[in-house]
């Protein structure tokens, strides 16, 4: 079993005019509605902008620009810029334990490590509404594969979880509190493990999506690369390359997988919806699972 991800500590990126080109502006930081930081003209709202079209446990998000990145904070996050992305399709919720057990009673899916999966899915048929839990990158693949669908890329989780005007939390800017997702303050938990999913219908996405801040982190297909929103295509990001898990490194092979939203045990720092985070492929915890997206 490994119980736990080899994080990577990111340094905070200290934006400057230049960042945005020639058009590049400062903010207002006495408006709210602004990020506290400097951008490119026409800056976002930071409000939880989209349109929910969701039917049968599947939502679609329209093609379009959005917002993506940060314009301070993590430096792998840095800098705030537009992206535009075709039109595409993603599960309202995460994928669950019953779910997941139909893909391996079909021969599709390999079972979760036994020695991993007993800690958070009390034998109780309840269970089967919890999310899956204790995948690989590679597990969660086969079962989008069966599904239909695929993992979706970095940039449209970041779409359906924010929206369209970059939106730290899926309901705007206000920081979470324990009504809203399953967390963790910095002493304290939420909940000490995963919830039902759908537990907090009431702080869905732009997008319709459930519990895309905390429960479990979620696999995306993208490899990891800390610079790549600096050099990302504008227009329909498939991930990098050539991959550095350092800020200015030298780029080489791509080892790890982007994962994104945080887990129960994730601080409200890692679950802002423009966070970034990393895992080998083939780690599974008990706090990541994944959704699938489809063309």
């Amino acid at each position: 079993m490994k119980p736990y991800f080899a994080y990577i500590l990111i340094s905070l990126c200290a934006c400057s005019a230049s960042d945005g080109g020639e058009d590049s502006g400062t903010l207002d930081t006495e408006d709210p509605e602004q990020n506290p930081a400097c951008a490119p003209d026409g800056l976002p709202s930071g409000l939880p902008v989209g349109n929910i079209q969701c039917e049968a446990g599947i939502c679609t998000v329209e093609e379009g620009l959005f917002w993506r990145g940060q314009a301070e904070g993590d430096a792998d996050a840095c800098p705030l810029h537009q992206t535009e992305l075709d039109s595409f399709q993603i599960d309202r919720a995460e994928t669950t334990k019953g779910e997941y057990d139909l893909c391996v009673t079909d021969g599709a899916c390999e079972p979760t490590p036994l020695e991993c999966e007993p800690i958070y899915y009390p034998w109780e048929e309840n269970s089967k509404h919890l999310p899956i839990v204790c995948v690989s990158h590679g597990q969660a693949t086969a079962y989008c594969d069966w599904a239909g669908g695929r993992l979706p890329t970095e940039a449209e989780w970041e779409k359906a979880a924010r929206g369209v005007e970059a939106a730290t939390y899926p309901w705007g800017e206000r920081a979470p509190l324990c009504e809203d997702a399953n967390f963790r303050f910095v002493s304290w938990y939420c909940n000490e493990g995963i919830v039902r999913v759908g537990s907090y219908p009431e702080t869905v996405s732009p997008f319709g999506l459930l519990d895309t801040l905390g429960n479990v982190w979620e696999w995306t297909a993208d490899f990891y690369d800390a610079s790549w929103y600096e050099d990302a295509d504008r227009v329909n990001p498939a991930g990098p390359e050539q991959c550095s898990l350092s800020i200015g490194g030298e780029r080489g092979e791509c080892t790890h997988r982007v994962i994104r939203g945080g887990g129960f045990n994730s601080t409200e720092q890692n679950t802002r919806a423009g966070a970034r985070s990393v895992a080998e492929p083939d780690r599974f915890d008990v706090n990541l699972g994944f959704r699938c997206a489809y063309d």
